[in-house]
């Protein structure tokens, strides 16, 4: 029972097998592979750091949101001549009249 406790717990003599042999993980180029990944990565990130999270389409969400929350609320009808009239709304519209229930202002 010892032995078989040796060998599922990786000491003993099974460990000692064990010593001669390295792992993918050690051999010589993983280590600086995986080290210029994450350097190449973390660089890209602080790159785009401030471009991240605003989308190419936002502004044109935003009107989209603007133009349906003034028909809606009865302030314009201009929505009907509008191409993007026939975009959901169920995001962008929430997030408007939450902005505008809070005073915030776009900046």
């Amino acid at each position: 029972m010892q032995g078989l406790f040796r060998r599922l717990h990786g000491c003993g003599t099974y460990d000692g097998q064990r010593a001669g042999r390295r792992s993918l993980l050690q051999s010589a180029p993983f280590p600086a592979l995986a080290a210029a990944v994450c350097l190449a990565a973390a660089i890209v990130g602080v790159a785009v750091l401030d471009d991240y999270g605003v989308a190419w389409d936002e502004r044109a969400q935003r009107d989209l949101a603007i133009w349906n929350a003034d028909y809606v609320l009865g302030d314009s009808d201009a929505l009907p001549e509008n191409h993007n009239r026939f975009y959901g709304i169920a995001v962008e519209m929430p997030l408007l009249l939450a902005e505008r229930a809070l005073g915030l202002s776009d900046s």
